[in-house]
């Protein structure tokens, strides 16, 4: 069993969670669209406190697909977990996000899920 926690918001608590053995450190990034969301810089300074072998999880909420792309890249993440809607993020769009960020190209999938898609999508 994997565990995962979201919304962390300190590098103290980066590092406490990840050295109790807590497998997904999840932290909220944004530009304050959302509340508690954690702006790069601060981002990146909670990450750098995690502590191997826990990986970091992105969470994005917003359906700007350019600001998702720009921040993954910047903060690198072992895992994006995306929130918005699906009326709000398409499958396709969340092909292109992935293809942006690793290069891996997933279309055939994203056909799959057009129309099936009604919770968050997990890259």
């Amino acid at each position: 069993m994997l565990t995962q926690i979201y919304e962390i918001s300190s590098t103290e608590e980066a590092r406490a969670v990840s050295e109790i053995g807590i497998d997904h450190v999840g932290i909220l990034v944004g530009d304050g669209e959302f509340p508690r969301e954690q702006p790069l810089p601060r981002a990146a300074e909670i990450v750098a406190a995690i502590a191997a072998p826990a990986r970091f999880s992105a969470l994005f909420l917003t359906a700007r697909v350019a600001s998702i792309i720009n921040w993954a890249r910047a903060l690198n993440p072992a895992i994006i977990n995306l929130g918005a809607a699906s009326e709000l993020l398409a499958p396709d769009q969340v092909a292109s996000i992935k293809a942006a960020v690793t290069g891996q190209h997933d279309h055939e999938r994203a056909d799959l899920w057009r129309g099936k898609c009604r919770h968050s999508s997990i890259l």
